[in-house]
């Protein structure tokens, strides 16, 4: 991969984008105060995304899931 050609193909997308947010969400990847986003688009820094994995695996280890089955059965009431 050429590290160059690449930012100068980042450079020429970006020169497209009209959204303001879009630009913002870049921003925030691009100096480090967010490394994602969830769902409803608000932003996650590395330590939330650690802290969720880590809540996720304690419940997954408390035997607090739900089965596929029971998430379909769920979904059809939504």
């Amino acid at each position: 991969m050429d590290v160059q050609a690449e930012k100068l193909h980042l450079i020429e997308q970006l020169l497209r984008v009209q959204d303001a947010e879009i630009i913002q969400k870049m921003k925030d990847v691009l100096n480090g105060s967010a490394i994602g986003y969830d769902a409803e688009g608000h932003s996650i820094t590395q330590a939330e995304l650690v802290s969720r994995a880590e809540d996720s695996n304690k419940a997954i280890a408390e035997g607090d899931i739900k089965t596929t089955e029971q998430i379909r059965a769920n979904m059809k009431n939504w």
